[in-house]
């Protein structure tokens, strides 16, 4: 689960000060702490031994877009404010040195005097390391996240360029990963099963959250296509991104009213169109071992992801002790809100141990039918218009279900805080009006179809998607189940799953924006039918293009809800696992109870 990228105004980020020096105690430990941080790991150095001078190049480095090469460099997120800043310095003058360097101006000059370190060869200014803001963002819970600013003499943000530079940056994202380290009471999690003579730390836990190597892949290449935030740079323990400014993320309300949803059913179509296979199993990707065809083959990376997620979980269960009891105040959707409870050790016992019947159960359900590289022979569809097979009900079944089983490059973690907007962006669309009111409030000519009608009446709104941790190869089902799950509160834990989930004409409105523009040769297939053998008349409630469209959308409904089960039942063993390993302070065991509820519920409702 990924974080805020972004900020409108500085009440989304909170200035990072020395609550944490309680951890360090004396000058030796600091010195130590920066030692270790800051120097190359071959260095015997007892200070910090990046430059604070100095004639830094711009452009020097060649960390941008390149996932393979990584500073030998690391930061304490919990060292104090002092340490830590020091040792972000010292990566961005090895990985973004453009970004310590002000304006030539000999206004600015006379103005820094006092506080720059020097020029370099151009002229520029390099600020030095009390010149730099570095402030905490809430909001993560895999990742530390940071605002680095650059701040001159009366504290306000600098703007710097260079003479071979014409972006200006102003703000970076510092992203700090979990080290192994990290775990809360490290020292006590070793195994009390005398059957189990493994200790939980000599697993390898990160890359069974997910597999860093590819995660930067990913990114490196989404950045280089304009497909995600500027990747400058990674070293040991994180890397550095763009800093969105000027932004928003959505509340999990805002993701069903029309003008959103339509804009971020187009942004996955544009995502589950990418052709990312080199970038994760290619020369510089680390697949494990794993063949791109045998993964599409298999149905997709989810399985595996989820089968560690499991095992995880229970080995956090059977080899330490409880961890510490979160009491939550969080509305359910039980007819009485279950207030003031407590999930404790027993009930993750029992939690774990329903997941892994549910887990065997759901894998033999979607699995059998799992169609991975199957194409839909649209061509053959369009010149057998007067076949009553393809206008049968049952094949337009059948072309649904391939359709969401087809294994694309998936987000996976399409929430709302990863969801970005403009702070001046409101929605077009009332969260009140009525699904049917909002689709085709306005009459337009010369449209040839209703969803025409419909896609000329909304304005797509302005978003950027963001956090590509868990992205992969996986159903697209899988990936629209997960975003239609993230329509309720959960970020909160105040999830109502009955009130919250996408009703069927929020369904529509978003499933048929995304086919339109994911495979256009299907909607074309679609609008051309006009008549469907076995259609019983019922158009859900919404005014959707003919009757085949709808009997379309109702199995790819049922294909996505299914699918949902998977997001449900991955988050929660996800969150089991969190609750023992993370440092990050959630209530990760109310986010699997949670979850499981919404597993229960959308169970019922699709099987």
């Amino acid at each position: 689960m990924a974080g805020l990228n972004a900020s409108c105004d500085d009440d989304a980020v909170t200035t990072l000060h020395s609550k944490s020096e309680h951890n360090h105690d004396g000058d030796d430990d600091d010195s130590k702490t920066l030692k270790k941080s800051c120097t190359n790991d071959n260095t015997s150095s007892d200070t910090c031994t990046c430059s604070t001078n100095t004639n830094i190049p711009p452009s020097s480095s060649n960390y941008r877009n390149n996932p393979n090469k990584q500073a030998p460099l690391r930061v304490d997120a919990d060292a104090p404010i002092e340490i830590m800043t020091k040792q972000i310095y010292c990566i961005l003058q090895e990985i973004l040195p453009e970004f310590l360097l002000l304006l030539d101006s000999s206004s600015e000059k006379e103005n820094n005097n006092d506080v720059t370190d020097g020029d370099d060869d151009n002229g520029n200014i390099v600020i030095p390391w009390e010149n730099l803001s570095v402030k905490t963002l809430e909001g993560g819970l895999s990742n530390r996240l940071f605002v680095v600013t650059r701040i001159d003499n009366n504290n306000n943000s600098t703007t710097c360029t260079t003479q071979e530079y014409d972006n200006i940056i102003s703000s970076v994202l510092i992203r700090i990963h979990k080290d192994s380290n990290d775990t809360p009471n490290n020292n006590d999690i070793t195994t009390t099963n005398n059957n189990n003579n493994k200790k939980l730390n000599e697993i390898d836990i990160d890359s069974i959250f997910l597999n860093r190597n590819i995660e930067n892949q990913i990114l490196a290449t989404l950045s280089q296509n304009n497909a995600a935030p500027i990747y400058y740079g990674r070293f040991l323990n994180g890397r550095i991104e763009e800093f969105y400014n000027g932004v928003r993320p959505l509340s999990y309300s805002e993701l069903k009213l029309p003008d959103f949803a339509v804009s971020i059913a187009v942004e996955l179509a544009r995502l589950h169109c990418m052709d990312m296979t080199e970038a994760i199993y290619g020369t510089g990707g680390d697949g494990g071992g794993k063949e791109s065809e045998h993964v599409i083959t298999q149905g997709g990376e989810i399985w595996e992801r989820i089968d560690q997620w499991v095992q995880l979980a229970q080995t956090c269960i059977d080899s330490t002790s409880p961890p510490p009891t979160t009491t939550t105040n969080t509305a359910t959707n039980d007819s009485t809100n279950d207030t003031n409870h407590s999930t404790t050790h027993d009930e993750l016992i029992t939690m774990v141990d329903t997941i892994r019947k549910e887990w065997t159960w759901l894998k033999q359900e979607l699995q059998t039918r799992q169609t991975g590289t199957t194409e839909i022979d649209v061509q053959h569809q369009h010149t057998s218009n007067n076949s009553s097979t393809i206008s049968s009900t049952t094949t337009i079944q059948e072309m649904a279900r391939t359709f969401c089983r087809q294994v694309v490059f998936t987000h996976m973690d399409c929430q709302s805080l990863n969801i970005l907007t403009p702070c001046c962006s409101t929605s077009t669309s009332s969260s009140t009006a009525s699904s049917e009111s909002t689709i085709c409030t306005t009459t337009t000519t010369k449209t040839t179809t209703k969803t025409q009608t419909m896609e000329q009446t909304i304005k797509p709104a302005t978003i950027k998607v963001i956090d590509f941790e868990y992205a992969g190869l996986n159903p697209r089902a899988a990936d629209i189940g997960n975003t239609f799950c993230e329509h309720v509160d959960m970020n909160n834990l105040k999830a109502d799953f009955v009130r919250d989930y996408p009703t069927v004409q929020e369904q529509n409105r978003f499933l048929i924006s995304y086919v339109r523009h994911v495979n256009n040769e299907i909607a074309q297939l679609l609008d051309s039918k006009n008549d469907c053998q076995g259609y019983n008349g019922d158009d859900d409630g919404i005014d959707i293009p003919n009757a085949a469209w709808n009997v379309f959308l109702k199995e790819m409904r049922t294909e996505v809800g299914k699918h949902s089960l998977l997001s449900h039942l991955g988050w929660a063993c996800w969150s089991i696992a969190q609750s023992y390993l993370s440092c990050i302070e959630f209530d990760y065991k109310e986010y699997a109870r949670v979850r499981m509820r919404g597993y229960a519920i959308a169970k019922e409702q699709y099987w």
